[in-house]
């Protein structure tokens, strides 16, 4: 990517891995989630990017707060209808099934340290 964090990330050396869901957030980009795995440890984050081609990533989360890390592994995202919150859901240690839910003003200020003017 060009997008400098997750060009940071990648230089150092980090295994960068995407999902394959995304969803239409509230600021018009689209949302979904990626991980990173060094030495056996998962680390969440969410990512944006716009809604149109190229489709360039223009922020990245600090690390999602997932219980259980670095051992969980995220697996799906949703944004339920009507609603100002984002479900992530995710294992831990192949044995646990859990959901973190945000409000779009929590996962917003996850995003605050590196937007690209979006």
């Amino acid at each position: 990517s060009s997008f400098q964090p997750v060009a940071s990330m990648a230089a150092s050396g980090a295994r960068i891995h995407g999902s394959g869901a995304a969803v239409t957030y509230h600021d018009g980009n689209y949302l979904a989630l990626m991980h990173t795995l060094e030495q056996g440890e998962y680390r969440t984050f969410a990512y944006k990017f716009e809604s149109f081609p190229p489709f360039a990533i223009v922020a990245v989360s600090q690390q999602l707060p997932l219980q259980g890390a670095p051992h969980a592994f995220p697996s799906g995202l949703a944004i339920p209808p009507s609603a100002d919150k984002v479900v992530v859901s995710y294992g831990v240690r192949d044995a646990e099934a859990r959901v973190l839910v945000m409000s779009f003003d929590f996962l917003d200020a996850l995003f605050s340290w590196c937007e690209d003017g979006s």
